[in-house]
């Protein structure tokens, strides 16, 4: 009986698989060749499995005198990677972390349950830390060898805000007149970050809605967080209480003095003495 070569037969490439054994190769194989169920006692079989990196193959040479004659050797194709972006993992996690490694290691944990290997197949492409209006990012990318292709994007939670009234903030001041005579706000502004100087509000905070105060009633302002803090709280201004010096010196720019004259340091009773008299006081400096 003529040999057979085992050159004619079907020699299209394998489908690579995970864990692929020489028993599945062969059962692909055969599936292309029906007609050469009985090859498998007339042969020799060299397997080589398939990575998803490296090519794999399935050797087939014939044994001396038997009903086949030849070698072939078939390709078996490298394993199909899975896409990263094709995969149900966690992308959104809700807790805050500032740097890649813990971000790393949070979204490993997360997705344990999804596919336990990804420690092992992927890698940090790129980390973006999270600010208190901006979520953090995390891109991970799947290594050039190994099981996975592609990269995914994680997000994190952006750092957590303060409200400005669960801080202990000073919010009533003392008014003074240069912050009735600033229509702006400055002044008062200026005052209240003072004496609120343990708290980091300086770039953190917004002033709005100001209304100075005067002799005859208080102001007030808001102050809005922004940055680190959110929230608002109205600050108040108390009514200006002159010094006995600024009321001299009003009394004495208004012309009315009767004769009398300020002096330096003078109080506002030996002034008003003064005053009553009609008479010069004399400067005791």
């Amino acid at each position: 009986m003529a040999q057979k070569d085992l050159s004619d037969l079907n020699q299209t490439s394998l489908i690579g698989i995970e864990g692929m054994s020489e028993v599945q190769a062969l059962e692909a194989f055969f599936k292309n060749n029906p007609d050469a169920s009985d090859l498998k006692q007339y042969v020799k079989v060299t397997f080589k499995a398939p990575g998803y990196d490296d090519e794999g193959s399935l050797t087939i040479a014939a044994e001396l005198n038997t009903k086949y004659k030849g070698e072939i050797a078939i390709k078996i194709n490298k394993i199909s990677k899975k896409a990263l972006e094709e995969l149900d993992l966690i992308l959104t996690l809700n807790q805050i972390v500032d740097n890649q490694d813990d971000a790393f290691a949070a979204f490993i944990s997360a997705n344990s349950g999804v596919a336990s290997d990804l420690g092992e197949y992927t890698g940090v492409g790129g980390f973006e830390p999270p600010s208190f209006d901006k979520d953090g990012k995390l891109t991970v990318k799947a290594k050039d060898k190994g099981k996975y292709s592609g990269e995914v994007d994680v997000n994190f939670a952006p750092l957590a805000k303060t409200n400005l009234k669960e801080l202990s903030l000073i919010d009533v001041i003392d008014g003074t007149v240069e912050m009735g005579n600033d229509k702006s706000g400055d002044v008062a502004l200026r005052a209240f970050l003072n004496v609120n100087k343990d708290f980091d509000l300086v770039g953190n905070v917004k002033f709005s809605e100001y209304t100075a105060p005067t002799t005859k009633s208080g102001g007030h302002f808001t102050i809005e967080g922004i940055n680190k803090y959110t929230g608002s709280i109205p600050v108040t201004l108390k009514q200006i209480v002159p010094t006995d010096q600024e009321i001299i010196d009003t009394i004495v720019d208004s012309g009315i003095t009767f004769g009398a004259t300020k002096s330096l340091d003078q109080t506002l009773a030996d002034f008003i003495d003064g005053v009553l008299r009609g008479e010069e006081h004399d400067d005791p400096h």
